[in-house]
């Protein structure tokens, strides 16, 4: 499905992100799931920072 709706190569990683992926591969078990921990860190840090921009406006609406 995603080839039906997405460019090619719209989903995947830009080609920087995409050799420090493939040096991943070289990581230990123990360093490949501290730089996962690390990401998935930083992705939720993001998503909540995205939430709190989203409920901004509505706050301000609200006190009006």
């Amino acid at each position: 499905m995603d080839e039906l709706v997405f460019e090619e190569d719209e989903r995947g990683p830009s080609d920087a992100l995409r050799l420090q992926f493939e040096a991943l591969q070289q990581f230990d078990d123990d360093e490949r799931a501290t730089a996962q921990a690390v990401l998935e860190g930083l992705i939720l840090k993001h998503q909540a920072r995205q939430s709190q921009l989203r409920l901004q406006p509505q706050k301000k609406k609200a006190s009006r």
